[in-house]
C-alpha cells in the first residue's frame, strides 16, 4: 500500500520552499502460516546444523519478507524440535486383538472348568473304588478270623467225636463181653 507524505525542505527562516511530495511505502503486517515457518525450519535443518530462532527469522525475512512475532516463532520451533510422538496403534486392530484375547480367555476358562469337573469325577470314582475294595478286604479278613475260630471248633468237635467213638467202642466191647459172659453163664 502506498501513501504519500508531505515533507518540507529545510530552509533558512523566512524563506519558503515548495512542498515536495515523496512516496512512502508502508508494509502491512503479513502473518506467516505454521506451514511456512515449518518449511523454513526444515530447509534450515536440512543443512545439518541446529536451527536457531535468529537464523529462522532471517530465513523467513528472506523468503517471505516478514519475520513473524518472536514468541510465535519460538513456540513453533519448540514444537518442531520435540521428537514426534509415537503413533498410536489403530484402535480397530487393538479391539480385534482384545476380542480374540477375551475369546481365548473364555475358552481357557471353559477348558479349565471341564478339566476340574473331570478331575472331581475321577477322584469320586477312585474314592468309591477304594471304599468298595476296603470293605471287601475287611469282610474277607473277618471271614478268615471266623474260619480260624471254626477250625479250632471243628478240631474240638473232631476230638470229641473221636473220644466219643472210642468210648462207644469201649462200651460196645464191654457190652459184647458182658453179653457173651452172660450167654456162657446162662447156657
Amino acid at each position: 500500500m502506498e501513501q504519500f507524505s508531505v515533507a518540507r525542505a529545510a530552509c533558512p527562516e523566512g524563506e519558503r520552499l515548495p512542498l515536495v511530495w515523496r512516496k512512502v511505502q508502508y508494509v502491512m503486517n503479513r502473518k506467516l502460516t505454521d506451514a511456512q515457518i515449518s518449511a523454513a525450519f526444515v530447509a534450515l535443518g536440512s543443512t545439518g546444523q541446529s536451527v536457531s530462532v535468529r537464523a529462522l527469522r532471517t530465513a523467513l525475512r528472506q523468503q517471505y519478507g516478514a519475520t513473524g512475532k518472536t514468541a510465535r516463532i519460538y513456540e513453533v520451533c519448540r514444537k518442531l524440535r520435540l521428537p514426534p510422538a509415537p503413533e498410536p496403534p489403530p484402535t480397530g486392530d487393538l479391539q480385534r486383538r482384545l476380542l480374540l484375547a477375551e475369546q481365548g480367555l473364555s475358552a481357557a476358562q471353559l477348558a479349565r472348568d471341564e478339566a476340574i469337573s473331570r478331575a472331581e469325577r475321577s477322584e469320586a470314582r477312585e474314592l468309591a473304588h477304594q471304599d468298595r475294595w476296603a470293605d471287601e478286604i475287611h469282610t474277607l479278613r473277618a471271614a478268615v478270623e471266623q474260619l480260624k475260630g471254626e477250625r479250632t471248633r471243628r478240631q474240638a468237635v473232631e476230638d470229641q467225636v473221636l473220644r466219643l467213638q472210642r468210648e462207644l467202642r469201649a462200651v460196645r466191647s464191654s457190652a459184647a463181653a458182658s453179653s457173651s459172659a452172660r450167654l456162657k453163664n446162662g447156657e
